[in-house]
């Protein structure tokens, strides 16, 4: 009997493993576009196995330049604080202010003033309908701003006259026959 339960547990062994390695090789990874083709990690794997055939490694060269920094982000909204009753701003306290930003066509976000964005680059300032970004300490480098809602619908309603207006009709085809009510008045 122990026989026969051990062969039955060396053969459920070497079913599991030929699964295994069957779904390991013929599994398909997400799809990446044609734009994705030559990524870092890509290239490093290269480098890898042509240094294990014997070939000495090449400095790889970045194919896709980096996008151009106004394209990368989106100012959505802003949260400013008020500006002084005499006209001239007061000096914006770190954190005084928030910008609704998205980066690299990701969901926005809110940023205080002083949060790092992306890299070393952080939020400066926001006023009422713009927001700068610029490295630490540094002059902005990039400006966003809200873009500019269009004009209120104006106008005037029409106006009904007595003779325009008219009941409102009732369709009673389906109501049941029985006589309206009357209030009578007491005496």
């Amino acid at each position: 009997m122990h026989s026969r339960v051990a062969a039955f547990l060396i053969w459920a062994l070497v079913a599991a493993t030929g699964v295994f390695w069957l779904l390991r090789l013929t599994a398909q990874g997400p799809s990446i576009g044609h734009a994705n083709l030559a990524t870092p990690q890509a290239l490093s794997s290269r480098v890898e196995l042509s240094r294990v055939l014997g070939s000495t490694p090449v400095a790889a060269t970045p194919t896709a330049a980096s996008p151009e920094l106004s394209s990368r982000f989106v100012l959505t909204g802003v949260m400013a604080p008020k500006r002084s009753s005499v006209g001239a701003a007061r000096p914006q306290a770190q954190g005084a202010g928030l910008a609704l930003i998205a980066v690299d066509g990701q969901p926005a976000k809110p940023y205080a003033v002083g949060a790092k964005l992306d890299g070393n680059l952080i939020l400066l300032a926001v006023t009422l309908r713009s927001a700068s970004i610029g490295p630490e300490g540094g002059l902005p480098v990039l400006t966003l701003e809200l873009p500019v809602l269009p004009p209120p619908a104006t106008g005037v309603l029409p106006t009904l006259s007595m003779g325009q207006m008219a009941p409102p009709q009732v369709d009673d085809s389906d109501a049941p026959d029985t006589p309206p009510l009357v209030m009578q008045r007491a005496q």
